[in-house]
C-alpha cells in the first residue's frame, strides 16, 4: 500500500476513535450526571433526571402524591349556614322538644345539628318545628357513628300517604312500637289482611284492607297507627303519642299525658297551623276512618 494511502487510512481511524471516545464520554457523563431540571409543585421543588427508563424524582415527592389523592375525593357540597333568626328558632324549637323528652339535652349546641337545620330549609323560608325534627332523618349522613336513640329517644317518623305494600305499613308500625315498648309489652299478629294488636292489657283488631293490583294498600293503614296509640293510652302509663304532620309523613313523639297544648304553645303553633301537634290516639284527628278497628273490652 502506498505511503500516502496508509496516512489517509490512519487519519480516518484516529478520527473514528476520537469520535467514539467523545460519544462514549458524553454518554457516560449523561448517564452519570443526567440532565437536571427543576419542577415546582405548588411551592415545593423536585429534581428530575431524564434517563432512558423514564422520569425519576428526588426530594419532595409526598406533595405530589397528596395532590394525586385529592383528585379522587368528591368535592364537598356548598356549606349553608343559618341566619340569626333561624338560628334562634333552631335553638328554641330544640329546647322545647328537650323539655318534653323528645330530644336529648344539648343537641342544639352541636355543629352537625345547626348544619342540618340550615340544609333542611330553602333560602328565604323560615325554619319550622317539623324542619327541626326532620334533621334526625339524616343523622347517619351528618354523624354516622351517632345512634338516633341517643339524640332523639322519643321520636319516630311514619308514612301517612304512599303507594307501598303491607310490609311498608308494618315497618312504620314497628317504629311506633319501639317508642312505647319501654312502658308496655306489644305483640302483633298479621293473618291475611287482619292485624291483631296487643298492647299491655288492651287489644284490638284492624282490618288492613286488601292489596290492590298497583301495590297500594286499600285504606285503613293509618287506622292501625291510631289503634296502636289508643291501646297505649288505655294502659295509663302517663305518656301518649302525638303526631306532627309534614308533607306525606308524620313525626310521632312520645310525651307526657296532657302536655300537647303546652308543647304547641312553646313551639309557637296554633290551631290553624298545618304542623300543629295532635294526639295520635283520637279518632277525630282526621287521620283516618276508624271503622276498620274493633277494640276488645
Amino acid at each position: 500500500m502506498p505511503r500516502q494511502t496508509k496516512e489517509i487510512v490512519l487519519s480516518l481511524a484516529l478520527a473514528l476513535v476520537s469520535l467514539g471516545n467523545i460519544v462514549l464520554f458524553g454518554g457516560t457523563v449523561a448517564t452519570i450526571f443526567g440532565i437536571v431540571g427543576v419542577v415546582f409543585f405548588g411551592g415545593g421543588a423536585a429534581l428530575l433526571f431524564f434517563r432512558p427508563q423514564g422520569i425519576h424524582t428526588t426530594g419532595a415527592s409526598k406533595p405530589r402524591i397528596a395532590r394525586e389523592q385529592n383528585r379522587k375525593v368528591t368535592p364537598s357540597p356548598i356549606v349553608r349556614s343559618l341566619n340569626d333568626s333561624d338560628r334562634v328558632a333552631a335553638v328554641a324549637h330544640s329546647a322545647a322538644f328537650q323539655r318534653f323528652g323528645v330530644l336529648a339535652e344539648g343537641v342544639e349546641e352541636t355543629d352537625w345539628f345547626l348544619q342540618a337545620c340550615a340544609d333542611a330549609i330553602s333560602p328565604g323560608r323560615p325554619l319550622t318545628p317539623d324542619d327541626v325534627l326532620s334533621v334526625f332523618d339524616e343523622l347517619s349522613y351528618y354523624e354516622p357513628n351517632l345512634d338516633r336513640s341517643e339524640v332523639a329517644p322519643n321520636l319516630s317518623r311514619i308514612e301517612l300517604e304512599f303507594e307501598g305494600d303491607l310490609d311498608d305499613v308494618m315497618r312504620s308500625l314497628d317504629l311506633l312500637i319501639e317508642l312505647i315498648q319501654p312502658d308496655v309489652k306489644v305483640t302483633t299478629e298479621l293473618v291475611a289482611d287482619r292485624l291483631q294488636l296487643e298492647v299491655g292489657r288492651a287489644s284490638a283488631t284492624v282490618e288492613m284492607g286488601s292489596i290492590l293490583s298497583d301495590g297500594s294498600v286499600n285504606g285503613y293503614y293509618v287506622a292501625a297507627y291510631v289503634a296502636l296509640a289508643e291501646l297505649y293510652r288505655r294502659n295509663k302509663t302517663g305518656f301518649r303519642l302525638a303526631i306532627m304532620a309534614s308533607d306525606f309523613s308524620g313525626y310521632v313523639v312520645r310525651i307526657p299525658e296532657g302536655s300537647v297544648d303546652e308543647l304547641n304553645a312553646e313551639l309557637g303553633l296554633g290551631s290553624s297551623d298545618y304542623n300543629q301537634l295532635v294526639w295520635l290516639d283520637l279518632p277525630e284527628n282526621d287521620l283516618d276512618d276508624m271503622s276498620s278497628v274493633t277494640f276488645e273490652e
